[in-house]
């Protein structure tokens, strides 16, 4: 998802929303993981973010396990938010390691 408005360089986001009834199935890491391998291979992104209220700690691992790692908080849209990235570097090592 593009966000025009997120603070800095990097709009890039990856999301996602689940149905409570479809949680706790990896849905949301295996759907972050084709996302992340869309956006750096298909449209060669430099980096890709991730956004979570500290409260949604779920969402936190799912981020974690798909190589994103914490870059801070904000304030973004009158919320609080912990920022997530992961560099495209990072992503290709992180799946030939994988094979």
């Amino acid at each position: 998802m593009y966000q025009e408005d997120w603070p800095g360089l990097d709009k890039f986001e990856v999301d996602y929303e689940l149905d409570p009834a479809f949680w706790g199935q990896g849905l949301a890491t295996e759907g972050t993981q084709a996302a992340l391998r869309y956006g750096f291979v298909n449209h060669s992104l430099p980096r890709i973010i991730g956004a979570t209220v500290p409260e949604n700690v779920s969402s936190r691992r799912v981020m974690e396990k798909c190589g994103l790692t914490y870059q801070g908080e904000l304030r973004f849209r009158n919320a609080r938010i912990l920022r997530y990235a992961l560099d495209a570097s990072i992503w290709w090592t992180l799946a030939h390691e994988q094979r």
